[in-house]
């Protein structure tokens, strides 16, 4: 009754290792442009900071198509990992010559060696998913002959390029016993946007605008085949797409530049003189590298497009953006500012409910699970109350801070893939949490196998239980809803009821369709069954949606009413009530047409009546907006405190 192979629609799905890496995040980009369903896994290995490695990733978790795990391919269980994937990119890898001397070099054997091999092991069961394995051009040392072709019998100067040499073995071991598909791609020394801080031309860009040192070593004379990210990932992807399941190639630009010739044309695209310490030259490093592509020409018609000096000037945009937002505190990315175990991942979307929010967390930290196992993501999305600079004066919450609003779904997709959880509990701003509610929704999920996603009872304030429990949404839902004029006019008419359950009895656990997003909780495993919200509802229905796609696949949705949730209804959405309007009726028209497609077709034939109802909750919103601003301003007015005040006083609390 389960689906066995994850996928979530007919695309292709492919498996990308390294993902939050500076090449594997590019290519996860480049492959969901192709319409690829994309599952990404890393280990966030610390050569550079997490949180650099996950602000990659941040265009890639907004995408319906993409999940991600974090998963370390050298010690976690790999069985199912390549259940249901239809090819595997394998780039994860400890990176960097230099540092595999010595007391590192541990690493490199566990990442670039044990890893490939528990991989290759994993892919025993299915030969005929093709491989593309992530090489390099360490492998061939100071080669005898330039430009250098994938004959030449490979002799690397460093421990690195040793480590990726066995990787190889590995693979051509693998194919010949067991029959399996592989393609080996040696990049030549990568550059481009989200280039790694310890790359040279990383840290060439951040001494110029610094107006430090840059070190050329060798005098300046080193050569390099310096090749655009951007072609290097579409280079991989067209591997797949061309059907090239075999052989060694090289990912080049074909042409090489000295490393004083690199530095003149940083000045000409900085603008800036650069200031140089001459270096000796370093253990391990290449004197040149230069590749010969004809090879990879024949096989998939690969022509490098990006010039030197256009991709230098592209890396440097992107730095300076990267580094500017840094400086200003706005950089899309992820605090992990206290660690926690993770048994259960609570992950909170914000959106200006900087009035509400702090009571969400202290609630939930007031009433933790029994065994104190749990992280709070908070995800804010471009919040303008000022409570995302009061959430990050915080140490007990991880903040991802969006610099533009992603919307709901995209939002709690970020925050679910940098959980760490066995368990996710999906949480609205302005609910606050009872004792028991988190050891109770876990402990009905371990004992029911058949359900998929739980939720307790929403209570209002005047401790009225809302109706939070409904029927799969359909055209009478929308033509019926609170703000429409039927139900203006006639509240307990049947059109408006029918999408809720009557007469249900609440004495016990209880099967419905769906429950509210406000309170819902599910497994890790039930994201990597069925994939992560909808990004594309905005706000609205993506819960019934995904309820929808877990009862597909065979789980069940039950509300728990023994346990409760307190829920200020509204409050973290009713700052825009026009935009919610429009807003509604587009997430009702994409289930529709998704589940519905007989009533979808029907909503496009009452377009005018349409027309007529939105016209009317436009109407009724534009009233609610007046008492509500009316009811905060004599609420503050009452209070003796303005805006700022309120700013301060969130602050001091958190």
């Amino acid at each position: 009754m389960h689906s066995s192979d994850g996928k979530t629609g007919d695309r292709p799905r492919v498996l990308v290792t390294g993902a939050a890496g500076f090449i594997g995040s590019s290519l996860v980009d480049e492959l969901l442009a192709r319409d690829y369903e994309v599952l990404g896994i890393d280990n966030f290995l610390g050569n550079y900071p997490r949180d650099v490695k996950l602000s990659y990733l941040n265009a890639a978790l907004g995408h319906a198509g993409f999940t991600f795990r974090e998963l370390d391919l050298a010690e976690d269980e790999l069985d199912g990992l390549v259940a249901g994937v239809d090819a595997v990119f394998h780039l994860a890898a400890r990176p960097g010559v230099r540092e595999s001397w010595g007391r590192h070099y541990e690493e490199y054997l566990t990442h670039n060696v044990l890893a490939t091999q528990r991989l290759l092991e994993a892919l025993r069961a299915r030969p005929e998913v093709p491989l593309v394995f992530a090489s390099s051009s360490s492998v061939y040392g100071d080669a005898a002959r330039l430009p250098v072709s994938e004959d030449a019998t490979p002799a690397p100067v460093s421990p690195y390029g040793a480590t990726k040499l066995a990787a190889e073995d590995l693979v051509h071991l693998y194919v010949g016993s067991y029959g399996l598909k592989a393609t080996i791609l040696r990049y030549f020394t990568a550059y481009g946007p989200r280039q790694r801080p310890d790359m040279a031309i990383y840290k060439f860009i951040r001494a110029i605008l610094a107006g430090e040192a840059i070190a050329l070593y060798g005098g300046g004379e080193e050569r390099r085949d310096f090749t655009y990210v951007g072609d290097a990932v579409k280079a991989t992807a067209d591997v797949l797409a061309r059907g090239v399941t075999s052989g060694t190639y090289n990912v080049a630009s074909g042409k090489t530049a000295s490393l004083n010739e690199l530095a003149a044309a940083l000045e000409k695209v900085l603008g800036k003189k650069a200031k140089v310490a001459r270096e000796p030259h370093q253990r391990g490093d290449v004197r040149a590298t230069h590749a010969d592509i004809s090879a990879l020409r024949r096989a998939i018609a690969y022509e490098p497009a990006t010039p030197l000096e256009e991709g230098l000037a592209a890396q440097a945009a992107w730095m300076v953006d990267q580094l500017s937002a840094s400086a200003a505190g706005d950089r899309p990315t992820v605090r992990r500012r206290a660690v926690y175990a993770a048994k259960l991942s609570a992950v909170i979307v914000n959106y200006n409910a900087g009035h509400v929010v702090h009571k969400c967390i202290e609630s939930c930290w007031k009433n933790p699970p029994a065994d104190g196992e749990m992280e709070i993501i908070v995800v804010d999305n471009a919040s303008a109350d000022g409570s995302a600079q009061s959430l990050a004066l915080r140490d007990d919450i991880i903040l991802i801070r969006n610099r533009e609003n992603l919307g709901y779904a995209a939002a709690n997709n970020q925050g679910l893939a940098c959980a760490r959880g066995e368990y996710f509990i999906l949480l609205n701003p302005d609910v606050e949490v009872g004792p028991g509610v988190f050891d109770g929704l876990i402990n009905f999920l371990d004992e029911n196998p058949e359900a998929g996603i739980v939720g307790p009872a929403l209570v209002e304030p005047t401790g009225r239980l809302q109706e939070s429990y409904r029927r799969f949404p359909n055209l009478l839902h929308l033509l019926g809803s609170r703000r429409s004029p039927i139900y203006r006019l006639w509240p307990r008419n049947p059109i408006s009821r029918q999408g809720f359950y009557r007469d249900l009895e609440l004495a016990g656990p209880v099967k419905v369709d769906f429950i509210a997003g406000a309170a819902m909780m599910f497994k890790r495993e039930l994201v990597e069954l069925i994939g992560p919200m909808d990004a594309k509802y905005f706000m609205y229905v993506e819960d019934a949606d995904f309820s929808r796609r877990a009862r597909d696949a065979g789980y069940y949705t039950y509300l728990l009413p023994n346990f409760t949730v307190l829920h200020h209804r509204g409050e973290s959405a009713a700052l825009h009530p026009y935009r919610t309007v429009f807003i509604h009726h587009i997430s009702m028209m994409r289930y529709l047409r998704i589940h519905q497609p007989l009533q979808f077709a029907l909503y496009l034939l009452l377009l005018p009546a349409v027309g007529v109802h939105i016209l009317f909750e436009l109407a009724y919103a534009w009233r609610a907006a007046r008492r509500r601003k009316k009811s905060l301003a004599t609420a503050r007015i009452d209070a003796g405190e303005g805006p700022a005040e309120k700013l301060e006083e969130i602050s001091r609390a958190a």
